[in-house]
């Protein structure tokens, strides 16, 4: 284990016992420092982001996104409010001649970056963590630049589906107050909940996006629209099939309804200026 992992590991273990058992704090490494989580981001953009395109990752975190989309070739940068997470994404780019001046301290309600100044933001399962995500999403509209494309991944609180932090059974919109007694009555601390858990939902945050006169939209649909191919090949066949016999457009609504209802598992969706 590197002398930097290592100092990531205490820090979880201290910010988060009680809250996260011992096996998800080594997810967490794996998923959030190590790169499956961010390459797997990367790959989601690729097809639809150019090469060089300027990017901004809302709570940056330990600057895997960041990093991961430099080494894509993409002029990536990274805001983040909590300072041992920016202090730990600094020393990680530093490590990898990346600049560290990619990397600010400061908050998604009040960015440090000119008005239409990238041409992508993303919220990658940070949007939950924010008070005021509206305010957020206003924000992030201001730095984006005219035709850029806001990306949001958040957990979907209006769902019956596991807590995204505490990874326990969690029931939609569940009160404050019972989901405390809840908690508790398992053995977790409930700080987290009291002091970073927001909940959002899929049906405000596309209704407020579609308020901002921001053209909500999937990457499915997207990459559909742009003629791409799928990995898989029975969705090649129906996508084919589908515009042998002008059905094109009804494939389209289907899975934007099926990715965007109400009750979906998680907020995934994306954002045109």
């Amino acid at each position: 284990m590197s002398t930097l992992e290592n100092k990531i590991r205490k820090h979880l273990q201290s910010q988060y016992q009680g809250i996260f058992l011992p096996q998800q704090i080594d997810t967490h490494i794996n998923d959030y420092i190590g790169n499956v989580q961010s390459s797997y981001l990367v790959q989601k953009i690729s097809l639809l982001v150019d090469k060089g395109a300027k990017i901004l990752d809302i709570g940056s975190g330990y600057g895997s996104f960041v990093l991961e989309a430099v080494h894509h070739g993409y002029d990536a940068y990274g805001v983040e409010i909590e300072v041992f997470e920016h202090e730990i994404s600094k020393e990680r780019a530093e490590e990898r001649l990346v600049d560290p001046e990619r990397f600010n301290l400061g908050s998604a309600l009040c960015l440090p970056y000119p008005d239409e100044s990238f041409d992508i933001v993303s919220f990658w399962n940070v949007l939950e963590h924010i008070p005021d995500y509206k305010k957020a999403i206003l924000e992030a509209k201001r730095v984006l630049k005219t035709k850029g494309r806001m990306f949001i991944i958040a957990p979907n609180y209006c769902a019956f589906r596991k807590e995204a932090h505490y990874h326990v059974p969690w029931v939609p919109l569940f009160p404050k107050p019972l989901a405390r007694l809840y908690l508790s009555f398992l053995g977790r601390k409930t700080t987290f909940l009291d002091n970073c858990i927001f909940y959002v939902t899929m049906l405000g945050v596309k209704h407020y996006l579609v308020s901002q006169n921001l053209h909500v939209s999937i990457d499915i649909n997207e990459k559909i629209r742009h003629g791409f191919s799928f990995h898989s090949s029975h969705i090649n066949r129906v996508v084919e099939f589908c515009k042998k016999y002008r059905l094109i457009g009804l494939l389209n609504k289907m899975i934007f309804f099926l990715k965007t209802h109400p009750f979906t598992h998680s907020i995934d969706i994306m954002a045109k200026k």
